[in-house]
């Protein structure tokens, strides 16, 4: 891909390679140990266009402050670079989001198109590090943590829906219980209403029995009707009565015995 820009007239190779081995000269004075020039891993001495390796972390680390996040850039440098964009790849990301990452390597790609004809794998990597700086946030978990979390969230819900059941069912008892002596209640309320009907209706046949009673009496003039003793027991009285009336009008019609004294 060719940039817009292009290196003055009469420039040639070893002009781009003069310029290539300076930028790295900075950049491995820059990163210490966090660059890593992989031509030097090459087991034949072949000239090769470069090819250098960063071991990024956020900006700014200080009063012992933690890094969560870090990040490895590779970039390959075509021959005619600057004049022609780097090749980046990013790898061994730590606490990057796959989504981060993958807006990280855009952002990383239209800068280089921006910075066409000018060195810029400092400003690459520098951007790189601004980035990891925004996103520097301690996890909240590990997998593991986050698993026995879920977890324990899923058995506190089934917990809480079988305590709903049971309380439900509890509702439920209580309210046929409820009902069950309701009912018979009302069965007892029934029974009572129905003995105290019987028995109104028995003291009124009570009543129209003697009432005729006292209308007889109350006819013929006489005071109320008192209770007396049965019939079959005064006919006996009447017949002892007319035996002691003719007894004694028997002794009556004889007249008094004679004395006769003896000689």
């Amino acid at each position: 891909m060719s940039c817009h820009q292009t290196s003055a007239a009469g420039s040639g190779t070893d002009d781009y390679s003069v310029q290539q081995e300076n930028e790295l000269e900075a950049l491995a004075s820059i990163f210490g140990d966090d660059f890593q020039d992989l031509r030097n891993n090459r087991p034949w001495k072949i000239k090769r266009p470069p090819e250098v390796y960063l071991c990024l972390r956020p900006n700014g680390l200080s009063n012992g402050k933690e890094s969560y996040v870090t990040v490895d850039l590779q970039v390959k440098i075509p021959p005619t670079y600057p004049d022609v964009p780097p090749e980046l790849d990013l790898k061994n990301a730590k606490g990057l989001s796959n989504d981060n990452l993958q807006n990280l390597q855009t952002e990383l790609t239209k800068l280089a198109a921006e910075r066409c004809g000018e060195v810029m794998i400092y400003e690459l990597a520098d951007h790189v590090q601004g980035f990891l700086s925004e996103h520097n946030k301690r996890p909240s978990s590990s997998f593991h943590e986050e698993m026995l979390k879920n977890q324990r969230l899923q058995q506190e819900r089934l917990a809480l829906e079988e305590q709903k059941r049971l309380d439900q069912r509890r509702r439920q008892e209580e309210q046929t219980k409820f009902e069950i002596m309701a009912e018979i209640q009302r069965r007892e309320e029934e029974k009572r209403e129905e003995k105290k009907r019987k028995e109104m209706a028995k003291q009124e046949r009570f009543d129209s029995l003697d009432q005729p009673a006292i209308e007889s009496c109350s006819v013929l003039g006489s005071s109320p009707c008192s209770p007396g003793p049965p019939p079959e027991l005064t006919e006996p009285r009447k017949g002892a009565n007319h035996r002691r009336r003719t007894n004694s009008n028997t002794r009556h019609r004889h007249g008094p015995a004679t004395y006769i004294p003896k000689i």
